[in-house]
C-alpha cells in the first residue's frame, strides 16, 4: 500500500510542478490557482512548483518505506489516548489546562 500511494503522491508532486514551472492553463490546475492565488498573489505559480516538489520527495520516501505504517488497530487507539487536550482555564486566561486521557 505504501509503494502504490508514494506513487500517488509522486505523479501529484509531478503534476503541479511541471504546472507551476509552465504556469500550466490545464482546467484543474487554473481552477487551483485561481483560489490560491487571493493568499500568494503573484507568486502563486511558484508557490505550487514548490510544493510538487516537496510533495514528490514525500512520495519517493512513502515508497521507499521511510515511513512505516503500524498494522495493528490497538497502535491507533492507544496513539488517540495520548492525544493531548488544550483548554484555557476559566480562573486563568492565560495559563493552559494540558489534559492526557
Amino acid at each position: 500500500m505504501n509503494i502504490f500511494c508514494g506513487i500517488l503522491m509522486i505523479v501529484i508532486g509531478a503534476f503541479l510542478s511541471i504546472c507551476g514551472f509552465c504556469k500550466s492553463e490545464f482546467i484543474i490546475y487554473k481552477i487551483l490557482a485561481s483560489r490560491s492565488k487571493m493568499l500568494w498573489g503573484d507568486n502563486v505559480h511558484v508557490f505550487y512548483a514548490f510544493i510538487g516538489i516537496l510533495v514528490g520527495i514525500m512520495g519517493i520516501l512513502l515508497a521507499l518505506g521511510v515511513f512505516k505504517q503500524s498494522t495493528s488497530h490497538t497502535n491507533h487507539i492507544a496513539y488517540a489516548r495520548t492525544c493531548i487536550l488544550v483548554t484555557p482555564t476559566i480562573f486563568q486566561k492565560s495559563s493552559l489546562t494540558f489534559v492526557l486521557f
